[in-house]
């Protein structure tokens, strides 16, 4: 049985929080743990909850899996330097990887708004569970995601199960788009991708950038091979 471990909704400025005591590095994982518990306690009244809740923080950029250490990393390294609005790409992206069923909703969701620009949750919700099999804890994934998204602003509620896209974050740092190929590359198990490509991933929806091949040249996380005519990136 995958992992699902998204089952509860987190706020910008929690995820925020956990990323900046993280930089800081003054205190222990646990230590940060309790630190976020006691503020999601401000929100959150049943020890269940916010225990849930704190676990998504943590599962994003603390307790991390090893294979991702190296990516995670990265993001740290990147998060004093963003602003507020790119700061999303990093937790975005570290969700990619840190939550299978994030990575597969994202697609389903860019790829209906590309297609009609809107999507039905009910579809979302046919999709994953045949994927992942119809089962309860699924089921609050799913919500707590959907959720979380709109908070962030990423998409819109227009009532009845019926979402549109919401703001688009513009990135300009080139490393940060980097940093969101490879985190694509690893949530996908892929070892490379078309260049061409690129531009077209649903799964990046809400973003707004263009990466040229100076900029993957530039990057200590990415190559450029060729493989036929054709110019493909890889980690």
């Amino acid at each position: 049985m995958k992992f699902v471990g998204f089952l509860k909704p987190v706020k910008l400025e929690w995820l925020n929080m956990t990323a900046d005591e993280l930089k800081k590095g003054n205190l222990s994982s646990k230590e940060i743990k309790e630190l976020l518990k006691r503020h999601v306690s401000n929100f959150y009244k049943s020890p269940v909850t916010i225990r849930k809740s704190v676990s998504v923080l943590l599962k994003t950029w603390v307790d991390v899996d090893e294979r991702s250490e190296f990516v995670r990393d990265f993001a740290v390294d990147l998060y004093e330097r963003t602003n507020d609005e790119e700061k999303i790409a990093l937790h975005y992206g570290l969700m990619m990887l840190s939550f299978p069923i994030f990575n597969d909703i994202i697609y389903l969701i860019g790829k209906n708004l590309y297609l009609d620009e809107k999507f039905k949750l009910e579809n979302i919700r046919r999709k994953i569970f045949e994927k992942w099999g119809e089962r309860q804890t699924i089921l609050y994934s799913i919500n707590n995601i959907i959720f979380s998204l709109k908070e962030w602003g990423l998409i819109i509620s227009e009532g009845k199960g019926l979402y549109t896209s919401g703001k688009k974050v513009y990135i300009s740092d080139s490393s940060i788009k980097c940093f969101l190929i490879l985190c694509y590359l690893k949530a996908s198990n892929r070892s490379y991708l078309d260049f061409a490509e690129i531009d077209k991933l649903y799964s990046f929806f809400p973003f707004e950038f263009d990466l040229n091949l100076n900029e993957i040249t530039s990057s200590k996380m990415l190559s450029i091979n060729r493989i036929g005519t054709n110019i493909v990136v890889g980690v």
